[in-house]
């Protein structure tokens, strides 16, 4: 293979890598709220009302640690008072993967958080999180 071609190879590998990495992101709202069924255990979507968790209403683009009323744990507390944080996608997506190793990462603590659930498919989270753009 000519170092031509061999390039060219390169840059359709990679460009169908990054479609492929695209498509697997993007969410479908209406399925989300479906997965959400899973969260409603300790979140609601309703503006103001806490359960366990907080309130997930407006949540992408919130500070971390800024609901009222709501009872956080202290390794999110630490974590919001050590390296504040704004809940967007990325954050979501690795958080709803992990939560106690999310806020541990940040908050250098080996205790973890009380988020229990991990969503393991992509496909969960990123309808999880279109669902969640959706509610403002």
């Amino acid at each position: 293979m000519s170092r031509s071609n061999a390039l060219i190879a390169l840059i359709v590998g990679i460009s169908m890598f990054a479609m492929g990495s695209a498509s697997a992101v993007a969410g479908d709202a209406a399925k989300g709220k479906k997965v959400f069924n899973k969260c409603k255990a300790c979140h609601t979507v309703k503006k103001g009302k806490n359960r366990i968790g907080p309130s997930l209403f407006g949540v992408i683009g919130r500070q971390c640690g800024s609901v009222p009323k709501a009872r956080h744990s202290s390794v999110y507390k630490a974590a919001c008072a050590k390296a504040p944080f704004a809940w967007d996608e990325k954050n979501l997506d690795t958080y709803l993967t992990d939560g106690s190793k999310f806020l541990s990462g940040i908050a250098g603590v080996k205790k973890r958080s009380t988020m229990t659930l991990k969503l393991k498919k992509a496909k969960d989270r990123a309808n999880v999180i279109a669902y969640l753009k959706s509610i403002k």
